[in-house]
């Protein structure tokens, strides 16, 4: 350096701060029916379907192999899903959290299958004032036989076949 110029002067890159670049985010919004099909290829004229499970799959996992992005969030809006989906999408959620990127979910009110869903996230936000239906899983099997043998009833099944009964 000439004498008595200071070294904080210097034109040089390596002493600049590299401004660290904005974290880019990946966001999915499920919104209407996630469709078993494609959309179609023609112009869309008409009344747009949902996206397809398959695409959404693709896009989940697209994002967690690229490099530039370092979070990503789920929008949930009123979808409704069945338990085969639920299950595709938790599994893509999974694959992308072990990659180490973090992801966050909000839905506008919550049920036991979409609560499901969402706890494949690493944060889950509900809107204050959303709904929970979060029933939990219940079963009940009714049994007759000890009712029926204290009214002195004998019952008589028609079968079908080894297996089957009407």
């Amino acid at each position: 350096l000439p004498a008595g110029l200071p070294a904080a002067d210097k034109n040089d890159d390596s002493s600049k701060s590299k401004k660290s670049d904005p974290a880019e985010i990946a966001v999915f919004t499920l919104k209407g029916a996630v469709t078993e099909k494609p959309m179609a290829e023609d112009l869309p004229f008409g009344p747009q379907l949902g996206e397809s499970l398959l695409r959404l799959v693709q896009r989940i996992d697209e994002a967690a192999g690229d490099e530039d992005i370092d979070a990503a969030v789920l929008m949930l809006k009123s979808t409704s899903l069945g338990t085969a989906q639920l299950d595709e999408l938790r599994a893509a959620m999974k694959r992308f959290t072990d990659t180490g990127k973090p992801l966050y979910a909000h839905a506008d009110s919550l049920t036991t299958g979409s609560y499901a869903l969402l706890s494949g996230a690493s944060r889950i936000s509900v809107v204050p004032t959303g709904d929970l239906f979060i029933n939990g899983l219940y079963g009940e099997q009714l049994f007759l036989r000890g009712l029926l043998d204290k009214l002195r009833v004998t019952p008589d099944f028609l079968t079908c076949g080894d297996y089957k009964s009407a």
